[in-house]
């Protein structure tokens, strides 16, 4: 927590809450939740489909694939949609943490040709505390999720810039190199620590996982350079 920002804090769980959180990250020696093994590239498939899927599809996304990422504060599971026109993906998220369970679904879309790079449009603010990395906009809307999708859209055709057109094979490509640029600009400035070796280790033995080549389940993908 101490290398957080007020805002960040904030946003994360409300500006009262925020400010003695803050505080207090000043004053003691805190050791943050926010452990992640930082160059672990790892997919684990999962099956079923989110209560929200048949509206995402309403709208003119298609699925392409659904996994789980390993982290030490709880657990989770995105489905991801892309649009006929290959231009935004929805990511329809579902997270159990101490905190309780959330699902939540989210827009995002690469930009090419100008200041901005990536746009994503979350419902509140807490889906996405931390401040981004140069180059990407970050935008909260709330309401039904036919209107987040439509504000996404409008506000992607407002960027200077042409959007990137994902195509479904390079899709984890493109996922993975969205969270390794925010994963390391958050490490960069303090927001997150990396995670020591055995704590990775006991990860995966928690979570049943193995890495590519390993014996065991033959689903999962994992790679530690």
């Amino acid at each position: 927590m101490r290398g957080l920002r007020f805002g960040e804090i904030a946003r994360a769980v409300g500006p009262w809450v925020g400010a003695l959180g803050w505080a207090l990250s000043r004053v003691l020696e805190l050791k943050s939740n926010d452990l992640l093994p930082l160059e672990v590239t790892l997919i684990e498939p999962v099956a079923g489909e989110p209560q929200v899927g048949r509206e995402i599809e309403r709208l003119g996304f298609a699925k392409l694939a659904a996994f789980a990422l390993p982290e030490f504060t709880g657990d989770n599971a995105t489905h991801v949609y892309l649009d006929h026109a290959g231009t935004t993906l929805a990511e329809a998220v579902w997270l159990k943490t101490p905190g309780g369970e959330r699902s939540t679904v989210a827009f995002s879309s690469m930009v090419e040709g100008g200041p901005l790079t990536r746009l994503r449009t979350v419902e509140a603010w807490r889906d996405a505390p931390l401040d981004p990395p140069p180059g990407w906009q970050v935008r909260a809307q709330g309401g039904a999720l036919t209107e987040r999708a439509a504000g996404h859209r409008a506000a992607l055709a407002a960027l200077a810039g042409a959007p990137v057109r994902l195509e479904p094979a390079s899709l984890l490509d493109y996922l993975h190199a969205s969270h390794l640029e925010a994963t390391r600009h958050a490490q960069a400035r303090g927001a997150y620590e990396v995670a020591e070796p055995e704590l990775v280790e006991a990860l995966f033995a928690a979570k049943g996982l193995v890495r590519e080549g390993d014996a065991g389940a033959p689903q999962v993908v994992a790679e530690v350079p």
